[in-house]
């Protein structure tokens, strides 16, 4: 079994920051190593302030990270970004889930394929697309 030290373990907290008697904040506690991921207005959250925080806070990480994310939280994770050749720049895809979004015993539709002349093929339609099983 690994030590948590071996990670750097970002914690994104949940709405109202995860306050006073939250688990997340009883495990920061706990443990002093996690590092919590701040948001700078808890009642008015902005993503793309806390994305740029979890982005360095990555960055700056020189072991491995493991996210603690809950409720608010999540929905930073759930984020897609890759490198278009064609276009020669970086693009984002992002979608937040709510909890009755949320499948259970559900997995992603494979979006990866092969086209009829051998080239590799993503469908972006069945991006959302989840599957029993």
């Amino acid at each position: 079994m690994r030590d948590t030290k071996d990670f750097t373990i970002l914690v994104l907290p949940g709405v109202n920051g995860s306050g006073t008697g939250h688990f997340q904040t009883a495990w920061e506690e706990a443990f002093p190593e996690f590092k919590r991921v701040e948001q700078a207005d808890w009642d008015h959250p902005v993503y793309a302030d806390w994305s740029a925080r979890l982005t360095a806070a990555v960055a700056q990480s020189v072991r491995p990270v493991v996210l603690l994310a809950h409720s608010l939280g999540t929905s930073l994770v759930v984020v897609v970004s890759g490198y278009d050749v064609v276009a020669a720049q970086t693009v984002h895809a992002r979608r937040s889930y709510d909890h009755p979004d949320i499948r259970f015993g559900h997995r992603y539709a494979d979006i990866i394929g092969t086209s009829e002349d051998g080239r590799i093929r993503i469908d972006y339609g069945r991006f959302h697309e989840t599957l029993e099983g």
